[in-house]
């Protein structure tokens, strides 16, 4: 009789039991959703700043990531292709540049130039595509850029350059200093690289010296060798 009496008060502590250890569990399901991590956007993680089981505070970072599609290559474009590459990108023309021996990393169309144009130079930026997740932030990679087409120009190896201004037309064995302007980098099959240059002066069929000579200068007397 005292059990059938004393029934409906175990049933509501059992209740209110019930109750706190639902309270508990819903509790602990929205502590574990919040746990959740989820990126707004794709992303490639660089860092994990926590393990399992480690408690964390407000504001402190769990982890660092960046966005695929936002990932972008900085380079310096030196003063002496800023004009043609400006003009390039004024008429719509691609340009795009590649990272040498390293042809699956394909290559990297130029966006923009930005910055503050200095005495060297203007900032190039080029987009990163499908290969974004090869790459990291702050990661050094040599450029190899495109240039627009040229006309006009002579294709020489860097040693007939002097001061990055002159070569010299070899005339009736004699040494003639030319001025010319270097335009940009080429190269040839087996892996050499050629400097173009422009002159005004210079006509198809003359004989440049390629020989670097310590004491060149207009009048020097040379002997050619044809190889």
């Amino acid at each position: 009789e005292l059990e059938v009496e004393s029934y409906p008060a175990k049933l509501q502590i059992l209740m209110a039991r019930r109750d706190r250890g639902k309270a508990e569990l819903d509790q602990a399901g929205l502590a574990m959703d919040r746990s959740a991590i989820t990126a707004p956007f794709d992303a490639i993680i660089s860092e994990v700043g926590v393990a399992a089981g480690d408690r964390v505070s407000l504001g402190q970072i769990l982890i660092s990531l960046f966005p695929v599609s936002n990932l972008e290559i900085r380079a310096h474009l030196p003063i002496n292709y800023v004009k043609s590459v400006q003009l390039a990108l004024a008429e719509g023309q691609q340009l795009e540049a590649s990272v040498p021996n390293r042809k699956y990393l394909g290559s990297f169309p130029l966006i923009r130039l930005a910055g503050e144009a200095e005495a060297t130079g203007i900032d190039a930026y080029f987009k990163i595509d499908a290969i974004a997740e090869q790459l990291r932030p702050g990661e050094l990679l040599p450029l190899k850029l495109m240039l627009p087409a040229e006309s006009g120009v002579f294709a020489v190896p860097y040693q007939a350059v002097y001061g990055n201004s002159r070569v010299y037309r070899v005339v009736e064995d004699r040494l003639q200093a030319l001025d010319v302007v270097s335009i940009g980098q080429s190269s040839v099959e087996d892996g050499r690289a050629l400097v173009l240059i422009r002159s005004g002066d210079i006509e198809p069929g003359d004989q440049i010296a390629i020989t670097h000579l310590p004491n060149a200068v207009s009048g020097l007397k040379v002997q050619i060798n044809v190889e």
